[in-house]
């Protein structure tokens, strides 16, 4: 992993990247707990495939997850910025997070 990548990622656990994952995967675990019995099992698979990615989440999911916290407290686009401008180029998931510096 790249010095920047991993920059990113320290950043984003700073501005609530962990506690927000762990929101998230209470809730999916909760719904595939209280998952009705029968035969249909389409969408408790859909379920588990959440689950297993907010439990190994990829660079955009990361990204949406931040640029929601980020929505949600503007302030923290400045504990972000610096590592989002110098990998929005080669990474363009992390684009949104650019347009919300503009905003």
């Amino acid at each position: 992993m790249s010095r920047d990548l991993q920059s990113f990622l320290e950043a984003a656990l700073q501005v609530g990247l962990a506690p927000r994952l762990a929101s998230l995967t209470a809730e999916v675990e909760a719904a595939i707990a209280s998952y009705p019995p029968g035969p249909d099992k389409r969408y408790l698979d859909r379920l588990h495939s959440q689950l297993d990615r907010l439990r190994h989440p990829d660079l955009p999911l990361v990204a949406r997850l931040v640029a929601e916290l980020c929505a949600a407290d503007p302030d923290r686009l400045k504990i972000i910025a610096p590592t989002v401008n110098l990998l929005a180029v080669r990474h363009p998931c992390l684009a949104s997070l650019q347009s919300e510096q503009a905003a």
